[in-house]
C-alpha cells in the first residue's frame, strides 16, 4: 500500500534558485531507462538544499534531521512570514488539533507539529510564538511578536502517527 502526498507552497513568487550546501563525501550514479540524456553520473549529495526566493525575502531550506527530511522557512529581516501559504495535495483532509496540523492519508495521519520559530539574538536562540492557521485546506502561519530587523527561522516538524514502514518517508 502507498499514498502519495505532496507539500505544495502556494502563491509563490518563483522561479526559485536552488543551492546545495555542505557537499557530502562520495557520489551516486543514476542510469534510468534507455536514454543516455536522462542519465547522471558522479552526482553529489548535500547536507542541505536551499531554495532561494520562495516568497520575497523567504527561503526554503531542506535538510536531514535525524532519520527524516526536514524543512525550515528562513525569513530575512523585513520579510513577511504571513506570505507563506501551503497545502498537502493528495490529503484526505486536514484539521488542527492542539495547534498541530493533522493531515489524513489512507495510511494514517501525518502530523505537522506546532512549528518551532526562533531568532538568534546576540548568539542566543530566542523562541517566537508560531502557529498554523487552516482555512479551506490552505495553511498559513501566524507568528507572534519578534524583531523584524533580525532573521526569523520557522521549523515545522513532520511525524507519522502510525507505523509508516520505512525511514524513507
Amino acid at each position: 500500500r502507498h499514498h502519495v502526498l505532496r507539500l505544495r507552497f502556494m502563491e509563490t513568487t518563483g522561479p526559485v534558485r536552488s543551492e546545495g550546501l555542505g557537499v557530502q563525501r562520495g557520489t551516486s550514479n543514476y542510469f534510468l531507462g534507455n536514454d543516455p540524456a536522462q542519465w547522471a553520473a558522479n552526482v553529489h549529495a548535500f547536507s542541505a538544499v536551499v531554495q532561494h526566493g520562495l516568497y520575497p525575502g523567504i527561503d526554503l531550506r531542506w535538510r536531514q534531521g535525524g532519520e527524516v527530511l526536514k524543512y525550515d522557512l528562513v525569513v530575512a529581516p523585513g520579510a513577511d512570514p504571513a506570505r507563506v501559504l501551503f497545502t498537502y495535495d493528495g490529503a484526505h483532509g486536514m484539521r488542527l488539533v492542539d495547534g498541530r496540523l493533522v493531515v489524513a492519508t489512507s495510511l494514517g495521519d501525518l502530523i505537522d507539529e506546532v512549528p518551532l520559530a526562533y531568532q538568534l539574538v546576540n548568539g542566543v536562540q530566542q523562541r517566537v510564538d508560531c502557529r498554523y492557521h487552516l482555512k479551506n485546506n490552505r495553511v498559513s502561519l501566524a507568528v507572534g511578536r519578534y524583531d523584524p530587523g533580525l532573521e526569523l527561522v520557522i521549523d515545522p516538524a513532520l511525524s507519522f502517527s502510525s507505523y509508516s514502514g520505512s525511514t524513507a518517508d
